[in-house]
């Protein structure tokens, strides 16, 4: 059962710090995307990024740097159970603190 646990605006809240509050509780669920830029999923397994996709791109890590560089939009997180997640598809190997330092080197952020 998902359930909506976190709202905002990326304006307010850029996407690697939602990430890392989600990592940092050890969070499982979606982060759905409306940026500016691009719309996408995120789906987070117990804190780690495990799952990227964005309009009209390659799912994976293409996928997240797309969405990397929204400067603004909505966000919303829906909690999920560990079951629910690890249905998904898994796109994603590396670790969200080397794809975050990755983002921070290319984007600034």
């Amino acid at each position: 059962m998902k359930k909506r646990a976190l709202t905002g605006d990326l304006s307010d809240f850029g996407l690697g710090e939602i990430l890392q509050v989600l990592a940092l509780g050890r969070r499982s669920g979606h982060l759905l995307l409306e940026g500016d830029r691009t719309r996408g999923r995120l789906v987070i397994a117990q804190g780690e990024l495990v799952h990227a996709e964005a309009d009209g791109g390659d799912p994976g890590e293409p996928a997240f740097f797309v969405l990397m560089e929204n400067g603004a939009g909505a966000f919303c997180f829906l909690s999920a159970e560990q079951e629910e997640v690890t249905v998904s598809e898994v796109t994603i190997q590396r670790k969200l603190d080397s794809l975050l330092v990755q983002a921070t080197m290319q984007y600034g952020q």
